[in-house]
């Protein structure tokens, strides 16, 4: 299951996922009034969900060993 919680923040922008869905419209407009100083920017994600994660999944930091 996909969600758009799983979003990456940034400084100027917040990268969300995007599911082709009428729900990606409200979830923009939601996450535009929530970070007004921010771009939101929507990316088509299938590829990665197929891994099982998303944007913040991919994008978390490694430990150093």
């Amino acid at each position: 299951m996909s969600s758009y919680i799983n979003f990456y923040f940034s400084k100027n922008k917040i990268i969300l996922p995007k599911f082709n869905v009428y729900e990606d419209k409200e979830v923009k407009i939601i996450f535009e009034e929530l970070f007004p100083n921010r771009e939101i920017i929507m990316l088509q994600t299938e590829n990665i969900n197929y891994g099982g994660g998303n944007i913040h999944c991919i994008t978390m930091n490694v430990p150093k060993i």
